[in-house]
C-alpha cells in the first residue's frame, strides 16, 4: 500500500508540472511545503508535514468526500488536480484558526462585506497558468466574475510574509508569489484600457505588482461580459491629475504632512486600504464589517469637526490634526494661504472630507482628487464644490473655489 502511495504521489507531481500549476522547486521553499510549518492535515499523520497527499487524494480515501466531478463546461469530469474536497474546502480545513494560525475562514463567513469565494466551485481553471488560457472576461461563460482561492493564491508557492509599508511589489516570500494577473497599457488621461492592450502574467511568471491581480476583476480587462465592473486601472492611472500611488508615485503635493513612515513619494498596495477592519486579523482583502472590505471608515463623518474621526481610513496616512475640520496643525498642507492651512481654518469648520475629495478615492482626472457637484455620481458623496481652481504656490483665495452650502463662498 505504501508504494502505491509513492506511486500516485510521483503521479500527482506529474499531472501538476505537466499542467503548469506546480513547481517543485518553489513548492519546497513555500508556506505550504516547508516541511516544519507547511499543511499538515492531522488526518494524514502518515504523511510528512508539507508532503502532497495532505490536499491531493486519489479517491479522497483518508479524510474527504470525494468531490462529485463537474459537469459543466469547458472541464467537466473529475477534480482536476485531484483534491480530497472541493477547492475552497481544502483551504478552509487549516485557515479555519485551528491547524493554521491565519483563520481566513471566519472572514469570508462572519464579515458583512466579503469576496465571495464560498459561492463559487470549480470555475477557475487549471490552464490560467498559461497566456494562451487567459481569457479576459471568459473563465466561464456563464460567470466569469469569480473569487476562488486559487484566483488569488498559488497554493505550490505562496509564501507567508506580509509586504511592507511604502512598497507594492511581490516578493518570493509573499502570499501572492507566483499568482496570475495583468497589467494595464499606458495611456492617455482617464482612458479605459481595451482589455486586448492588457500584458497578461500566468502563474509561470506570476505578478510583479499587487495591483496586477486585483485587475483580473477590477478593471476592464474582463471585458464586455461584466459591465458593472470597476475599473480601478483607468483610475489608477498615472496619467491622471491625480490618483494614490498604488501603480506610480508623483502626483502628491510635496507639503502634505503624512503619518509615519509614509510620505508623497509612499507606493501603495490596495490592500493598505482593503482588508479587515481588525488590525489583528489576517492580511489581505478577504472580508471587513465595513462596506467595499475598507480596514476604516470613510464617510459623511470623516475630518468632521467636533467629531472623533482620527480612526477612519484616510487617517492611517494623513496626519488627522493636518486634515480635519478645526485641526491643530497650522502648516503641512497644500491647500494654503498666508494665514495658514486652509483645511484647519474655521471657515471650514463645517466641512468633511467628502464634501470635496472624491467619495471613490481611487484617482480622479483633477488636482487633490477634487470632485465637482456635476461629476459622475461613483465619485460623489453630497459633494458641494462647484467649480475649483488649482493653485501651486500655496497662496488660494477665496475666488479659487466655488461651493454651496459650506463656508462663505
Amino acid at each position: 500500500m505504501n508504494n502505491m502511495k509513492t506511486i500516485f504521489l510521483c503521479l500527482v507531481f506529474l499531472t501538476l508540472l505537466v499542467g503548469g500549476v506546480g513547481y517543485a522547486g518553489t513548492y519546497f521553499d513555500s508556506a505550504h511545503g516547508n516541511s516544519t510549518h507547511g499543511v499538515n492535515r492531522t488526518s494524514t499523520t502518515q504523511y510528512a508535514t508539507g508532503n502532497c497527499a495532505h490536499c491531493h487524494e486519489q479517491h479522497a480515501s483518508i479524510d474527504g468526500a470525494e468531490p462529485a466531478p463537474n459537469s459543466v463546461s469547458p472541464d467537466p469530469g473529475p477534480d482536476q488536480v485531484l483534491l480530497f474536497s472541493e477547492e475552497e474546502t481544502v483551504c478552509e480545513y487549516c485557515h479555519d484558526g485551528n491547524s493554521a494560525a491565519d483563520n481566513i475562514q471566519i472572514q469570508f463567513d462572519d464579515k458583512t462585506y466579503a469576496h465571495p469565494t464560498d459561492d463559487y466551485s470549480g470555475v477557475h481553471k487549471v490552464s490560467e497558468s498559461t497566456t494562451a488560457d487567459m481569457d479576459p472576461g471568459d473563465y466561464d461563460p456563464t460567470n466569469s466574475l469569480h473569487a476562488e482561492c486559487v484566483d488569488c493564491h498559488n497554493p505550490h508557492a505562496a509564501g507567508s510574509t506580509v509586504h511592507t509599508a511604502e512598497t507594492n511589489t511581490v516578493t518570493a516570500t509573499s502570499p501572492l508569489y507566483k499568482v496570475s494577473g495583468v497589467n494595464p497599457p499606458s495611456t492617455a488621461a482617464w482612458v479605459t484600457p481595451a482589455a486586448a492592450s492588457y500584458t497578461e502574467k500566468p502563474t509561470s511568471t506570476g505578478i510583479s505588482f499587487e495591483y496586477e491581480l486585483c485587475y483580473k476583476c477590477h478593471s476592464s480587462w474582463t471585458g464586455p461580459n461584466d459591465p458593472v465592473v470597476r475599473d480601478t486601472a483607468k483610475e489608477f492611472n498615472s496619467a491622471n491629475a491625480s490618483y494614490h500611488s498604488v501603480e506610480d508615485t508623483g502626483k502628491a503635493s510635496a507639503y502634505g504632512t503624512y503619518v509615519n513612515p509614509w510620505d508623497k513619494d509612499s507606493l501603495m498596495y490596495c490592500s493598505d486600504c482593503h482588508g479587515s477592519e481588525t488590525s489583528s486579523d489576517p492580511a489581505g482583502p478577504h472580508g471587513s464589517t465595513i462596506a467595499h472590505i475598507l480596514k476604516g471608515n470613510y464617510n459623511r463623518d470623516t475630518g468632521k469637526s467636533g467629531q472623533s474621526t482620527s480612526d477612519h481610513l484616510c487617517f492611517d496616512c494623513h496626519d488627522y490634526q493636518t486634515y480635519k475640520a478645526g485641526g491643530t496643525n497650522s502648516g503641512g498642507s497644500g491647500f494654503a494661504k498666508s494665514s495658514g492651512n486652509l483645511h484647519t481654518s474655521t471657515n471650514h469648520n463645517a466641512a468633511v472630507c467628502m464634501d470635496c475629495h472624491s467619495a471613490l478615492p481611487h484617482g480622479i482626472n483633477r488636482k487633490h482628487l477634487i470632485v465637482l457637484t456635476t461629476d459622475n455620481a461613483d465619485y460623489i458623496n453630497s459633494a458641494k464644490i462647484t467649480s475649483f481652481t488649482n493653485v501651486d504656490d500655496r497662496d488660494y483665495v477665496k475666488l479659487n473655489c466655488a461651493t454651496i452650502g459650506i463656508g462663505c463662498h
